[in-house]
């Protein structure tokens, strides 16, 4: 009897750098039926669509690294190219008490539970890009994946995003019931082909 021991080294060699979507479809795999990705809890991105921080509309927060306080820890990496960021006297506590309170402002319902607080509307990213990276970026990608690697996985298979590959991304703060009355979510679901 001849058994092979499977160790991650044997695994990475018998691959050789190449993606098992990549290996699949060289030995011609084809994509036979589409693919819906439904992100579980949380592993939905969010991103301000109304808010009177003007400088966050269009912009993800959920999980924005920068707009929950991350941004001190990669400075160094910014655009000053290795200088150390002079520190600021009146950039204290206070301003990233406020960088928080504002964060939470957003992320939180209104009394209800399931209303937008006056003034500020957080909605669902779409898509694909909704749920494979929460904060996509050069040095943030993989501090943040969620379906990223199966996503390129079967892009790699031939699945192709929009024509047999898709995902549904949905506000994860809201229960069922109100995400199809204020989103049409399942409806919508129901409707991709």
């Amino acid at each position: 009897c001849n058994t092979t021991q499977v160790t991650p080294s044997s695994v990475y060699n018998m691959f050789a750098g190449k993606s098992l979507g990549s290996k699949y479809r060289a030995d011609g795999y084809t994509p036979k039926k589409p693919v819906m990705i439904i992100p579980g809890l949380c592993s939905s991105c969010l991103k301000v669509t109304e808010s009177p921080y003007e400088p966050w509309i269009g912009k993800r927060i959920w999980l924005s690294m920068s707009s929950i306080g991350f941004e001190k820890m990669w400075s160094p990496f910014g655009s000053g190219r290795g200088k150390k960021k002079q520190p600021d006297p009146t950039d204290g506590c206070e301003a990233e008490e406020e960088a928080k309170r504002r964060w939470l402002a957003h992320m939180c319902l209104a009394a209800d539970g399931i209303s937008d607080p006056e003034g500020i509307k957080l909605r669902a990213v779409k898509g694909l890009k909704g749920c494979k990276y929460l904060d996509p970026g050069a040095l943030t990608d993989v501090l943040s994946y969620v379906m990223g690697p199966l996503a390129e996985m079967l892009e790699d298979l031939g699945y192709e995003d929009g024509l047999n590959l898709d995902a549904a991304p949905y506000d994860w703060r809201l229960p069922p019931y109100r995400l199809e009355e204020r989103d049409s979510y399942f409806t919508e679901l129901q409707q991709k082909n």
